[in-house]
């Protein structure tokens, strides 16, 4: 993956509704958003200073971010309330309270269930529907759903002696059940009905609204007209407000995209009725497929792992093998699997969403591989190269006051880190401070790996962090093993920022060209930063090695041992004779003897 340059990046948002996801360089989520429009709301984060203190530090942690695409700001108030629930990000404070969203409850385990409004759910074996934004008027909702339904929404639990109906009966919101006015089995139909359309079945009593309001117009029964149009407009709501069907339990919505040989596939993740995490997958080189083989394809790889399959999975695209697949999933997860391609309603909705969101997400993905490649070009077109360099190792030397002297290699496949192929070495000979020696002993190993299998392909194109020196010493070294490989130097101004680059004893200045300075800094200091971790990780192992020297019984394996477990002499410190007596070839005496250390006899 290319370096994620925030001021690209936030080209590339689209002017749409979403939910956008802060990251920092730990690739954390730290806060999660909602917009109207995704690339005005998150450019206001870089393009001005924030007034408070609190959001200043989230500014300064953020190193990227991710967006979903949602159909409309309400969708997207809830895939921001199921993501900050699942996340708990540190800046989303005020967020993570459940009782803000209110639901609406039908206890359907009730003689005469009842509809009423709450803020938690619970295991109790009632329906929930929603969570509902703030702004929904809710209550007006449930006002209409009770004179359309007639279900009561009375804390009454005994039927079993008549009382008078309450004002709900005599107003046209209930039945009466109360009072023995109704049959129990006609009540049940209502109730069905009734979660039937917060289901999101809502179209057959819509076209009768419909139906009645234009009837009531011809009547020129204005009134009666303008009654059914506000019951049309509140339905809507009931249906819109939130995206997520209630009965989604365990389901995966799956959209798959190609565009200029790339493909995208996008995974909403719903458990309990809520859009838990988002996760997508890139390809390269997919030309030969259209968007639905993707998709099919994508599905048969990703599911090999078991415990990814979930109860139900929800496309997209039109697959044609859906069957066998569907077959194929069940058989695997040793229970019966549903694979839908949905049409309409509320679940086609949201396969809507994983498509607008894949949509988005390839092509900031194809515009960002096209940089990247035009990089290459034009880093071959300035050293007048014979290739493109689709194959990159980068190598830098780290050492503390001369010790611990330590090599990194990253690797840069197709312009893009391979992490996968990164090594570390330590260097054996004594150099000192000498990084020109540990550069050729670093080289000198790598060259024997050339032909290992377990090393990545022969580099195309080296890049070593230093100048004209350290860039002879590895060219003479490549050329007396017979290897014709270019060998450039990256070399950094006195505010240690790279400045350039050294080939064939000239310097290639890069601050005229953005993309390819950004390009080469982002390799120049992967590999620094990988060379300073394995550095300062040696010198941390020594500390604590050292600090717990002396100890009797305990030698330089069982030191490693306690180190592994333990991690810091603060907890070794720490530990009690029982815990340490549990590290596997400590045995109780050599536990007493640790703890006596620290802490003497008494």
């Amino acid at each position: 993956m290319s370096k994620f340059i925030i001021k690209d990046e936030l080209k590339k948002l689209p002017k749409t509704p979403g939910v956008y996801l802060m990251k920092n360089k730990r690739d954390q989520i730290i806060y999660v958003g909602k917009a109207i429009n995704l690339q005005n709301r998150v450019s206001q984060y870089f393009n001005s200073i924030p007034k408070y203190k609190r959001q200043q530090n989230l500014v300064a942690l953020i190193t990227s971010f991710e967006y979903i695409v949602a159909n409309s700001e309400r969708d997207a108030f809830i895939i921001e309330c199921n993501l900050i629930k699942s996340h708990m990000p540190k800046y989303n404070v005020l967020l993570k309270d459940d009782k803000t969203y209110p639901y609406l409850k039908i206890n359907i385990n009730e003689q005469f269930p009842r509809i009423q409004i709450v803020r938690k759910i619970k295991k109790d074996g009632a329906k929930y529907f929603g969570p509902y934004p703030q702004r929904t008027p809710l209550r007006e909702i449930l006002s209409l759903l009770q004179s359309v339904f007639k279900i009561r929404n009375c804390n009454k639990k005994d039927f079993n002696k008549k009382t008078r109906p309450c004002l709900n009966y005599h107003i046209k919101r209930c039945v009466g059940p109360c009072a023995y006015i109704v049959d129990e089995a006609l009540y049940m139909e209502n109730v069905k009905a009734l979660i039937n359309l917060l289901e999101g079945n809502n179209d057959t009593l819509l076209e009768q609204y419909k139906e009645k309001m234009v009837i009531s117009s011809k009547k020129q029964e204005f009134e009666k007209a303008a009654h059914y149009r506000d019951r049309i407009a509140i339905l809507r709501k009931i249906s819109d407000v939130y995206m997520i069907k209630p009965n989604l339990k365990d389901t995966d919505v799956l959209a798959g995209i190609i565009k200029d040989g790339y493909g995208l596939c996008v995974i909403l993740k719903v458990r309990e009725s809520q859009i838990i995490d988002k996760k997508q997958f890139e390809f390269t080189n997919v030309e030969d497929l259209t968007s639905s083989l993707l998709t099919s394809e994508f599905i048969r790889q990703y599911y090999q792992d078991i415990s990814k399959v979930p109860k139900q999975i929800m496309v997209y695209n039109d697959i044609k093998d859906r069957v066998w697949l569907t077959d194929w999933l069940s058989v695997l997860k040793k229970s019966k699997v549903t694979l839908l391609n949905p049409k309409r309603g509320g679940n086609k909705k949201l396969t809507d969403t994983a498509f607008n969101t894949a949509k988005q997400e390839l092509n900031a993905y194809v515009e960002r591989q096209n940089e990247t490649y035009l990089n290459l070009v034009e880093l071959a077109k300035l050293l007048k190269l014979e290739e493109v360099p689709l194959n990159i190792e980068a190598y830098d030397i780290s050492n503390f006051s001369g010790k611990e002297t330590v090599g990194s290699m990253v690797i840069f496949k197709n312009g893009k880190p391979k992490k996968s192929g990164y090594r570390k070495f330590e260097i054996k000979e004594n150099v000192k401070s000498d990084d020109i020696k540990a550069l050729k002993e670093v080289l000198s190993r790598r060259i024997k790996r050339f032909n290992d299998k377990n090393f990545a392909n022969v580099p195309n194109l080296i890049l070593i962090d230093g100048g004209t020196n350290q860039t002879n010493a590895i060219s003479e070294l490549l050329l007396d093993n017979d290897i014709d490989i270019p060998v450039c130097g990256m070399v950094k101004d006195n505010k240690h920022r790279t400045r350039g680059l050294i080939y064939h004893r000239k310097e290639y200045p890069l601050a005229d060209d953005l993309q390819l300075f950004r390009f080469i800094s982002f390799i120049q200091d992967e590999a620094h930063r990988f060379a300073i971790e394995f550095n300062r990780s040696k010198r941390n192992k020594k500390q604590i090695t050292s600090a717990i020297d002396g100890i009797k019984g305990i030698g330089e394996k069982r030191k490693q041992l306690l180190i592994k477990e333990f991690g810091s002499v603060r907890e070794i410190k720490g530990a009690g004779i029982d815990q340490i007596k549990n590290v596997k070839g400590i045995s109780e005496n050599l536990a007493v003897n640790v703890f006596t250390y620290f802490h003497g006899k008494d």
